[in-house]
């Protein structure tokens, strides 16, 4: 192997160890009907963490007709209710629907995630629902689990869980995992003064090599 070949293939090895890589941690999974929301619920917004990954969860819109939207667990569900007003027989506590206004629960990161999945319950054959995940959206059909094709959202942005159409359903629970970025591929990365002096003698040599040919 000329020494061209093998300087260029030091300084390529060594770069490479410095790639930036993306590490996946383990899924977490917040579970909405969990009885410890119960404790934390009846206010606009609130946050829980778990693993080191913290979700904010907001009512959304925060008020209506002078009225808070609170986020609400029951034994039945969790959902959004409209504070002092019922706004007819169609607004439940519990559920996401549109009995006062559409309504939605807004989830933020306190980190880079990828969107697992969701469950949502009491979905009856006339509701819909949205999710939004920053760019992509996922239409909601039915009861039950769905996935969210491991969708990147970055720290703040929002995803968000919205009623569009029927009676309303229950927000069971969501799984995210926490993304980092800017991790090195490697396992076995050199001090930043070996890497110097490594590509320094690797440039030497190519430096070294030129002279020699034209001499």
């Amino acid at each position: 192997m000329s020494l061209h070949k093998l300087a260029v293939g030091v300084i390529l090895t060594l770069g490479l160890m410095f790639v930036p890589g993306r590490s996946d941690a383990a899924p977490v999974t917040f579970d909405l009907r969990a009885p410890a929301i119960e404790l934390i619920d009846e206010v606009n917004s609130f946050s829980l963490e778990k693993d080191g990954l913290i979700a904010t969860l907001t009512a959304i819109p925060t008020s209506f007709a002078g009225n808070s939207l609170l986020l609400n667990q029951t034994t039945s569900g969790f959902g959004i209710n409209v504070d002092n007003t019922t706004c007819g027989s169609a607004e439940l506590s519990d559920q996401l629907d549109g009995g006062c206004v559409g309504e939605s629960i807004q989830v933020m990161f306190n980190s880079d995630v990828l969107l697992n999945s969701l469950w949502v319950s009491s979905f009856g054959s006339l509701d819909k629902g949205l999710v939004t995940m920053g760019g992509p959206t996922y239409t909601i059909g039915g009861t039950g689990f769905h996935s969210l094709s491991d969708t990147f959202l970055s720290a703040g942005t929002p995803f968000a869980v919205t009623y569009t159409q029927g009676n309303g359903f229950s927000f069971d629970k969501f799984v995210a995992t926490s993304v980092s970025q800017f991790s090195a591929t490697s396992v076995s990365v050199p001090e930043p003064s070996t890497l110097m002096l490594f590509s320094a003698g690797a440039i030497g040599l190519i430096v070294g090599r030129r002279s020699r040919l034209k001499t």
